[in-house]
């Protein structure tokens, strides 16, 4: 498309001539974003859309934190002492292809039981951090981010202090903010309140997180999303929730942030 071509766009759908991108549903997610009726954007054919974002804000247990195994057991173990039902490490694979309303039916949880068990949970939680590992390849993925110009956040419902010793056992401290939210059935809500808080936009800000609910959060605020695969929920059913993107690595990850960055950040990728 020409500069004059380019003009003739509505001015919603005029693109920067300096970054081009053109965001793409995932594969078998559905219709994308240049058809006609896109269910994400309701955009006319030839309407191109850009994402040009500097912060990028991280969720915590599943992105940055190998947790999966703590949380297994915190699962148990709580739910021993209130009498749920106990599952191997066969039924969990299982229920994590499982919506969350049924995953707590299926362990026989009241969902106003909920709030309660993660207060208890986070308290368990503290101590078990120190056997936590970073997800491989994150760390340098991090260290090539903030090196390429992008301001780092961690938005999380774990207690900010466990996070930042976490972060720094590991060589990981590059993130300008820790956030605490606790908004257990509302994660769009904590999301806006780090947008406000911090002076962002939706434009600004692109959120890399590995649950369902995490994509049905952003979508609910507008947020672009990049949904990590190697975390809690299995590849198939985030693909399913239809993510702005699913990365299947944190080298995918990377790749997709240096395509969504402002001229001046991210220029040379030299992870590979």
């Amino acid at each position: 498309m020409n500069r004059m071509e380019e003009d003739k766009l509505p001015r919603r759908c005029q693109v920067s001539r300096i970054l081009r991108v053109t965001l793409r549903a995932t594969p078998d997610s559905g219709p994308g974003i240049n058809d006609s009726r896109s269910p994400r954007t309701s955009a006319p054919i030839g309407c191109r859309f850009v994402i040009m974002v500097k912060h990028i804000v991280f969720d915590f247990d599943g992105t940055l934190a190998d947790s999966e195994e703590v949380c297994f057991q915190l699962l148990n173990e709580i739910g021993a002492r209130h009498r749920y039902r106990q599952i191997d490490r066969d039924e969990l694979r299982q229920i994590k292809r499982l919506a969350y309303p049924e995953r707590l039916r299926e362990l026989g949880v009241p969902i106003t039981h909920v709030p309660f068990l993660a207060i208890e949970a986070r308290r368990e939680y503290r101590a078990k951090v120190s056997s936590l590992r970073p997800f491989p390849g994150v760390r340098e993925a991090l260290l090539h981010l903030k090196a390429e110009g992008f301001v780092l956040h961690v938005l999380s419902s774990n207690a900010v202090p466990s996070i930042r010793d976490f972060l720094v056992t590991h060589g990981m401290d590059v993130f300008k903010t820790i956030n605490c939210e606790r908004n257990f059935f509302g994660k769009h809500i904590g999301l806006k309140r780090f947008l406000r808080t911090h002076g962002l936009s939706q434009k600004d800000v692109i959120y890399l997180a590995d649950e369902v609910r995490d994509v049905e959060a952003c979508r609910k605020i507008g947020l672009p999303i990049i949904s990590v695969a190697w975390g809690f929920d299995p590849a198939e059913s985030l693909r399913r929730a239809n993510p702005d993107y699913t990365a299947d690595t944190p080298i995918d990850a990377v790749h997709m942030l240096e395509g969504v960055a402002p001229a001046g950040v991210g220029a040379s990728l030299a992870l590979t």
